[in-house]
Formats: C-alpha cells, structure tokens, sequence
C-alpha cells in the first residue's frame, strides 16, 4: 500500500478486514474500528503531544508523571470501552451502552483527535531556546 492513495486508510482497512475474518456479528465491526480509530489517536498523541510536554516539562517532572498516568488510564478506559462490544457480539446491548455512557467512548477521543489535527500544541522558538 506505500505510495498508493490507500496508504492513508491502511488502519482502518486492516481493521475492516479483522472484522470479516472474526465474523457478521456486529459488536465486531464497532470494536475494530474503534480500535483503529484508537491506533491513529495513540500515533497522534505521541507524534504531537509527547514532544510538547517533554520539552515544557521534562521526563522526570510530577507534571510528566501525572501525564504519563492520566494517559494510561485513559488507554485503559478506552480500551475496555471499545472492546464490550467484541465481547456482546450484538448491534442493540453494546448501542445502549454507547448510548447509557453519553457516547463519551467516541467522543472524548474524537474531540482529542481533531485538537491534535487542527490545534496541536506547540512551543515558540523563544521558549525552546529559554529551556535550552
């Protein structure tokens, strides 16, 4: 797929396809995509986001530890939220707990997502050379 316009959706594709080959049921359409959806934010949050706050706050600081915690919970939670419906195999009881949770599952990660897209933090040139 390297260098054809499908390289961008390669994720999503494979995901696609570990759907079919796991079966019809539904839950495992939700939970593969999500989970690729899940892949392309973890890319995105260590391409954009790690190297701000290592920069801004260095590895060993409590606020880097409490990053490092607080995204690890977060993978965590997300994780599991994604996975109930592999686990339900049926479209109604794993929508209802999408829907019972507020859709948080889908949209904490979708709104992190487009923050890291469009919004991502950066720092000046003044404050890299500051910390230097």
């Amino acid at each position: 797929m390297i260098g054809t316009p499908l390289e961008r959706y390669k994720t999503s594709l494979t995901m696609a396809v570990c759907a079919f080959w796991h079966g019809v049921y539904p839950g495992y359409y939700m939970s593969f995509f999500v989970l690729g959806f899940d892949k392309d934010l973890s890319n995105l949050i260590y391409k954009r986001l790690d190297p701000y706050m290592r920069m801004k706050f260095g590895e060993g600081s409590i606020v880097w530890n409490g990053y490092d915690i607080l995204l690890r919970i977060f993978n965590h939670w997300h994780l599991n939220y994604a996975v109930y419906p592999f686990m339900r195999f049926e479209l109604i009881p794993s929508l209802i707990v999408v829907y019972r949770t507020y859709f948080l599952g889908y949209l904490i990660p979708l709104i992190l997502y487009l923050w890291l897209t469009y919004y991502p933090p950066h720092l000046t040139q003044e404050k890299i050379k500051k910390e230097e």
